[in-house]
């Protein structure tokens, strides 16, 4: 599989008297504003083992216990590697499942990925590319987190170009006998199920046919920035004389196949906090070429938005009422980077600070005089591929595989040191 730029990785998986369904969470940069979800995520495992512990939740960025925090994280690694936590370490592909709450099934691949052949410059040319712009500023304590972390635990999904099924097929052809986790996952957020791939033959043969894919195969579609620390890090290491065989030269991904009917894209929304709805509303009307419709009701806007690819709703209250204002673009650009380049104009000339957040139902629960969200409409997956391979990156947050509660979990680890 080296012709897609993949690996046969270690994974480690938790010893059989470990609790899996207290294991696996959801991924740190999910229900960013929602303190009770995380709450009631540590009281629900309590002093079980598990990736909770290994890892930092956005949500706690901006807690004075920060740096607390990411210490305990270490030594909760540390502590399960010196203890009985794993199994032996399984040197394979895995050939993965999961279910969501909405009815959905989609089909995964666990690998390494060689990060010799990942470049996150915005026009990469690349075998394995970004799809958002990878906002450098973010790096440094991503970057100083793998350095110092024995193990990693990657949330990093990558979107397979497998129109025809080929690679995932021949994974779950060779993935035999029986699953060796079934896990029900943590918040009714569905489940995850596990087989070993015991040949790569045929996978061998479909990545050599697959690597002459006319543009490219594999793109990240979540853990952009992750994924670039962990590039960051083995340049970092490289440069300072780390072997060419360093656990550091490679990273831990599910691929899913973009056309998967299972796998959903959504769009990531908006929301400024600590400004004024008019103001935004009279910069935006000012500054984009648009028709402006007000619409009565949340579930009239969000139609007309998704009906409409170069739209999007702007929502804020006035008087104790929400307003809801949608503005369709003349479509001459990406509508999410139009309005993400605007909505930048705007905070460099006015206070705000902005936030992005995954679902409709996590966005229309924001509320407050000061608080003006923005709805968006998904990104069509049949023209992702060219549209990355034309344009380069896309702005950063521009889609998100699924709703939150079908975002990847962390589960499976590999060790680093």
């Amino acid at each position: 599989m080296k012709q897609l730029g993949l690996e046969i990785p270690e994974i480690l998986i938790p010893a059989s008297h470990v609790d899996v369904h207290k294991w696996g969470v959801i991924a740190c940069d999910q229900f960013t504003q929602n303190e009770s979800y995380w709450k009631n995520l540590y009281e629900e495992i309590g002093d079980a083992p598990s990736t909770l512990k290994m890892i930092l939740p956005e949500f706690f960025l901006n807690q004075p216990d920060v740096l607390q925090r990411q210490k305990n994280t270490v030594k909760a690694m540390k502590e399960y590697l010196a203890g009985d936590v794993f199994a032996p370490a399984i040197k394979s592909m895995l050939f993965v499942e999961r279910t969501t709450p909405y009815g959905r099934t989609r089909k995964g691949i666990i690998a390494a990925i060689d990060l010799e052949e990942y470049e996150f410059s915005s026009n990469s040319k690349s075998k394995i590319r970004p799809t958002e712009a990878v906002i450098t500023e973010r790096l440094p304590p991503r970057k100083e987190i793998r350095i110092n972390a024995p193990l990693e635990i990657p949330h990093i999904l990558l979107l397979a170009n497998d129109k025809d099924n080929l690679l995932f097929s021949a994974a779950e052809k060779a993935a035999s006998g029986n699953p060796i986790f079934q896990v029900n996952l943590t918040a009714n957020s569905g489940t995850y199920t596990g087989w070993k791939i015991e040949s790569l033959e045929e996978l061998q043969q479909v990545g050599e046919n697959l690597s002459h894919n006319e543009n490219f195969f594999l793109a990240v579609g979540d853990g952009n920035h992750s994924l670039a620390a962990a590039k960051a890090v083995w340049e970092m290491k490289k440069q300072s004389g780390e072997p060419s065989s360093s656990p550091f030269r490679y990273a831990l991904v599910e691929i899913v196949n973009i056309f998967d009917p299972g796998l959903v894209f959504e769009p990531i929304h908006r929301v400024i906090f600590h400004c004024q709805g008019e103001n935004i509303f009279n910069f935006l009307s000012d500054s984009l070429k648009s028709r402006i419709y007000q619409k009565e009701t949340a579930e009239s806007m969000m139609d007309f938005v998704n009906e409409h690819p170069s739209s999007f709703a702007l929502i804020y209250e006035k008087n104790g009422k929400k307003q809801f204002y949608c503005f369709l673009t003349e479509g001459t650009n990406l509508l999410v980077a139009e309005l993400q380049s605007a909505l930048d104009d705007f905070l460099r000339q006015e206070c705000g600070e902005i936030d992005f957040i995954h679902g409709e139902k996590e966005l229309l629960s924001l509320h407050g005089d000061d608080t003006v969200a923005f709805f968006l409409p998904p990104i069509n997956k049949d023209t992702f591929f060219e549209t990355i391979n034309e344009r380069g990156s896309l702005p950063r947050k521009s889609f998100s595989l699924g709703q939150p509660e079908e975002k990847r979990f962390y589960f499976e680890c590999r060790r680093l040191k």
